[in-house]
């Protein structure tokens, strides 16, 4: 995954320590003495590591020591998986949430966001103009209580053939 070989570094942390990039070696650090000194319970670290190419790498570290009778590590087993390309589109994930939701905002559209049961999670300020509600009203309600009560029962197999994806209704 980083390009060396087994014989190029040693399997022992101290040998590691030098790959792990400057900016992230003291929370690495810190998790690791707070996981061996049992402040927490389990190891989980993500910071950048050097490749052999010279290129950092984004790795999500997971590992559990072995300890003695005495309660003292004696060793430390863990993997490595590698999330460089997931830290890459992050930015570009965030920008277009902000995006979107500066759009669903300021539409002169009323839309509304609804979770499978047909309750409310997210509704803009014109849906909310539109239906004489607040968003704080509305958040947790089930679509039907905006809509006429002779809607309702159609509505609500509109709105399951959107989630099951059928057609025919």
């Amino acid at each position: 995954m980083l390009g060396y070989q087994d014989d190029e570094v040693a399997n022992h942390l101290d040998e590691w320590c030098p790959f792990v990039h400057p900016d992230d070696f003291t929370q690495m650090w810190a998790t690791i003495e707070a996981y061996l000194d049992k402040c927490i319970l389990h190891y989980e670290s993500i910071y950048r590591v050097c490749h052999k190419d010279g290129t950092y790498r984004w790795m999500v570290a997971r590992a559990a020591a072995l300890w003695d009778n005495n309660e003292q590590p004696y060793r430390m087993v863990g993997i490595y998986i590698d999330i460089t390309d997931s830290k890459r589109i992050e930015p570009a994930l965030q920008e277009n949430e902000a995006l979107l939701s500066a759009i669903f905002e300021v539409t002169k559209i009323g839309l509304c966001v609804t979770d499978e049961k047909g309750r409310f999670v997210r509704v803009n300020p014109s849906y909310c103009q539109l239906h004489g509600y607040t968003a704080t009203e509305l958040m947790g309600q089930h679509l039907t209580t905006v809509w006429p009560p002779d809607t309702h029962e159609s509505s609500i197999k509109l709105h399951q053939a959107l989630f099951d994806d059928d057609p025919t209704v």
